[in-house]
């Protein structure tokens, strides 16, 4: 019967370790189950299987339980009564050496727990994180019951109403978070409860827990099993929280839980079940949507219409020849960039959901077009989205391209007609290159532990949950982490910029970026009326001070700030989109009436590449 209860409650959207809690976790978001996925196995372990009243054979008979060699001569076979008739000297052998067989008498023993009994206490020593702990317990201590075939059913100890809940769903869930009380635990709560226990003349028969702080130690009978939670004070700050599983006749089992997140914390102690509904991505404000540089900052593309304006760049600063028009055949275009000598145009899904890449060789000449796979669940390629960059995953030869998608998921494409795409990891705020390797910066969830096509440095297979939370990861080879630096915490956005010689900023918390750079790495402060734009190292022994690069309030001017300086550089005319050059010093932007210019953060000097038109 137990086996046919664990069969028909596995849920395959669990994680592997809570597959058959399918009855007790199908109401739960994803994320929190694997927020609480560390508790309940360990309060599974240490709580321990159900509990059955021993059997000391000591009822009375009933029937016979098979053959043995002791028993009474009553009860002796037929056929050793027949053997002492025809071969009496072999009969007194067999009785001398205790080779006879007996009849063994089967006695009737007390059946095994069927009830398991949970009295939670709501006072106020048990509110915060011991109640999260009470939800865990819950679902541990409903979920073993089940395992073992027992009736389960909970109550709130102050309930002045005793009331006991048949089931562990929504309702009853919120009913517990609600069931707060100003009084600790006291004996006389227990007494009212007599009646809707209806207890057996054994209470440890009917598996009775009770559930709270140290003061449930002297309520109920002896013979009830408890759960001691208690939240200790370390120097002054919230610390974890204590269990001790008390059971007569045994000794405590204590174990100490982490708190999680206090996000998810939150969640639990509120409202487990609401819907998070995901915010539109924030206003990227001056930052250049519609403009983005190559890595190597030698050729720049801006959105021009339904395809794409290209300009090469001298010194990656003057125009190099006329203009280019990469027609997208009227479907957006959602990235762009330079792969294997030629120009690569990553096309928004048509009707069917297949997006579609186009190559144009050096005469800007269509090469090839051909349509891919459906992209994985969860990757946006649709506008309005940030236009970004396509890039070689390895090498500059290699057929592989990265693309960031606007949900921050970095996808691998190749360029094989009906090829899939692969997630190679989720929660990327930036994608750049250094020294001709790919780098990112990841921002993920607290618990996601769904693979993802990146290898370690050994070369096994990663999970999310393997990298860093917050880190600049660069990899080495196609789909191989080669370095990692963790960045600190903080309540940022974990937006990105890349910039000149290998340059990072990452913003870790309102007005605080981290900027690091290949032999230096410092936090530089951002005034609230500014807006970071890029990366660039400036100022200090061989400018190799990191920085951030600002657009002011106004939109007329630049400000360059490393940790301790600050420079200045005015714009002719406002700037309505900016992106920086990794690899010069240069920054273009858009004006009103259609302008494209360059400015040089070196000498303010601005290159226009195309006029504004006045009145447009």
């Amino acid at each position: 019967m137990t086996g046919q209860l664990e069969t028909s409650s596995y849920l395959p959207g669990l994680p592997p370790a809570l597959s058959a809690w399918g009855p007790e976790l199908s109401d739960w978001p994803e994320d929190l189950i694997l927020t609480l996925e560390p508790w309940l196995l360990r309060l599974s372990a240490a709580l321990g299987p159900p509990r059955s009243a021993e059997s000391h054979g000591d009822g009375p008979p009933d029937g016979f339980a098979g053959l043995t060699r002791r028993g009474s001569y009553e009860r002796l076979l037929t056929t050793e009564w027949l053997l002492a008739e025809q071969h009496p000297e072999e009969f007194l052998r067999r009785a001398t050496q205790g080779e006879h067989l007996f009849y063994a008498l089967a006695r009737q023993s007390p059946a095994g727990t069927t009830r398991t009994r949970v009295l939670f206490d709501a006072g106020p020593h048990q509110q915060g994180a011991p109640r999260v702990v009470h939800l865990a317990l819950l679902l541990t201590l409903a979920r073993r019951a089940r395992a073992g075939g027992a009736d389960f059913v909970w109550g709130v100890l102050q309930d002045p109403q005793a009331v006991l809940h048949p089931d562990v769903s929504k309702r009853s869930v919120l009913d517990l978070l609600a069931g707060r009380s100003i009084r600790p635990a006291l004996p006389e709560d227990f007494e009212r409860w007599t009646s809707a226990l209806a207890l057996g003349p054994r209470p440890e028969a009917d598996d009775l827990w009770l559930v709270g702080g140290a003061g449930v130690r002297a309520v109920g009978p002896p013979g009830a099993r408890r759960v001691v939670v208690q939240e200790p004070l370390l120097d002054l700050a919230v610390g974890p929280v204590d269990l001790s599983v008390e059971s007569p006749g045994h000794p405590p089992r204590t174990l100490r839980l982490a708190l999680p997140p206090s996000r998810a914390a939150l969640r639990l102690l509120r409202d487990p079940f609401e819907v998070i509904r995901r915010h539109p991505a924030p206003d990227r404000g001056p930052a250049g949507d519609g403009l983005v540089f190559t890595s190597d900052g030698r050729t720049l593309f801006a959105r021009s219409g339904p395809g794409v304006l290209m300009r090469r760049l001298r010194n990656g600063v003057f125009p190099d020849g006329p203009p280019t028009s990469l027609s997208a055949g009227g479907r957006p275009v959602v990235a762009v960039g330079h792969v294997a000598k030629r120009t690569w145009l990553l096309l928004a899904p048509d009707a069917s959901g297949r997006p579609r890449l186009l190559s144009f060789n050096r005469h800007r000449s269509c090469q090839s077009s051909f349509d891919l796979l459906r992209l994985p669940e969860g990757v946006a390629a649709d506008p309005p989205g940030p236009l970004t960059l396509l890039m070689p995953q390895g090498g500059r030869k290699e057929s592989a391209r990265l693309y960031l998608d606007a949900s921050g998921h970095l996808v691998g494409l190749t360029p094989v007609p009906d090829s899939p795409a692969t997630v190679l990891c989720r929660g990327v705020t930036g994608l750049g290159r250094d020294d001709g390797q790919p780098v990112f910066v990841v921002f993920r969830s607290e618990h996601d532990e769904r693979p993802i096509a990146l290898r370690s440095r050994e070369g096994g297979a990663l999970r999310q949950a393997d990298l860093p939370r917050r880190a600049v990861v660069w990899l080495a080879g196609v789909e191989r982490v080669g370095r990692i630096v963790n960045l600190p915490s903080g309540s940022g956005s974990g937006r990105a910029f890349f910039g000149l010689r290998g340059s990072v900023a990452v913003e870790v918390d309102a007005g605080r970026w981290y900027c690091l750079h290949p032999r230096h790495e410092a936090e530089v402060d951002v005034p609230g009326h500014e807006a970071v734009v890029g990366a660039l190292p400036f100022g200090g022994e061989g400018g190799q001070a990191p920085g951030v690069v600002t657009l002011d309030g106004d939109r007329r001017r630049l400000h360059l700030r490393s940790r301790h300086e600050r420079r200045t550089v005015a714009l002719e005319q406002p700037a309505l989109q900016i992106a920086l050059s990794p690899g010069a010093p240069v920054a273009a932007y858009t004006t009103a009436g259609d302008g494209l210019g360059l400015i040089d953060l070196g000498s303010g000097g601005t290159t226009w590449l195309r006029r504004s038109e006045p009145g447009a």
